[in-house]
């Protein structure tokens, strides 16, 4: 909001001077203003944005972000958000790459990059070596990766790894019962699923989330 403010200062100024051109010889300066914001307060209004579903907005305030010398790492990480809350699932994969180059040891963007993986059902091998990354550089947030890993395992065809996984998640999981009632779903559908096909072959469908900064 704040940007489109200055944007809109800078063209009543431009269009002001403009007028005064009337009955004068001499040509106005045009006074470019500066950006007053910090890459930490881009970043909270990108925040903002989002929370609003304001995509295009906040990954405009992420870009002012960088250009303000924002940490890149953290930036691409959340424009890697962004484009997987607008469904853009090839460049949510390219901002959670470039988060990883600048740094590899970013526990919820690699879990992030391995749900897009799982969107897409590509690449499983490939998302179940990043949740394990995950887990060892982030243990904190165990539980959190270990129920993307359990979708993994589900995604594959391996019902009993996934159960394993989703058990072992509700057992250390934190005291948040939204993720609790998740996990609890998600057992149910496990074991409905080797209920009714043994062979662990059924509907695998995911729901897209990805874990927060």
């Amino acid at each position: 909001m704040t940007a489109d403010l200055i944007k809109g200062g800078r063209l009543i100024l431009f269009f002001s001077l403009l007028l005064g051109l009337t009955g004068c010889g001499t040509v106005p300066k045009i006074i470019f203003l500066k950006d007053p914001l910090s890459s930490e307060e881009h970043v909270r209004l990108g925040l903002s944005y989002e929370g609003q579903g304001q995509w295009d907005l906040a990954l405009l305030e992420y870009e002012a972000a960088l250009k303000k010398g924002g940490s890149p790492s953290v930036i691409y990480g959340y424009r890697g958000n962004v484009y997987f809350s607008k469904k853009d699932y090839p460049s949510a994969k390219d901002a959670y790459q470039k988060s990883l180059s600048e740094n590899p040891q970013n526990g919820p963007v690699l879990n992030n990059l391995a749900f897009v993986y799982l969107v897409q059902k590509k690449n499983l091998k490939e998302a179940e070596r990043l949740i394990r990354s995950a887990i060892e550089i982030d243990p904190s947030r165990k539980a959190y990766y270990l129920d993307t890993l359990g979708t993994v395992f589900l995604e594959r065809d391996e019902p009993d790894l996934a159960l394993s996984a989703y058990r072992e998640a509700e057992a250390i999981a934190p005291g948040d019962l939204a993720f609790l009632r998740h996990l609890e779903t998600r057992q149910k559908r496990v074991l409905d699923l080797m209920e009714k096909t043994p062979s662990g072959e059924g509907d695998s469908s995911l729901g897209e989330e990805t874990d927060g900064f």
